[in-house]
């Protein structure tokens, strides 16, 4: 499995890269369970992290592109119990 970004925005207000910012958040925000089965897998916590560095970029910067290159079988690991999970 290989994740990558192609340039790098580190501000301040997160106090670190936005990538690693969209990744912390994936993991505590409900949405990140896609397929509302109470587990964050690798896919799923992935794109959401995605869709937070697209909100939170400053398009004047440059782009910022993660891209998760892994077996679909790889993408599907659980890696958290999803925030609010009831079992």
């Amino acid at each position: 499995m290989l994740i990558q970004h192609t340039s790098s925005q580190e501000l301040a207000q997160f106090g670190h890269g936005l990538f690693t910012f969209g990744l912390l958040y994936g993991l505590k925000d409900p949405e990140t369970d896609q397929n509302h089965n109470q587990m964050i897998d690798l896919k799923e916590w992935f794109d959401r992290s995605n869709q937070i560095v697209q909100q939170h970029r400053i398009a004047n910067l440059g782009e910022q592109t993660p891209q998760m290159i892994a077996a679909p079988s790889v993408r599907l690991i659980p890696i958290s119990i999803a925030p609010g999970a009831t079992k």
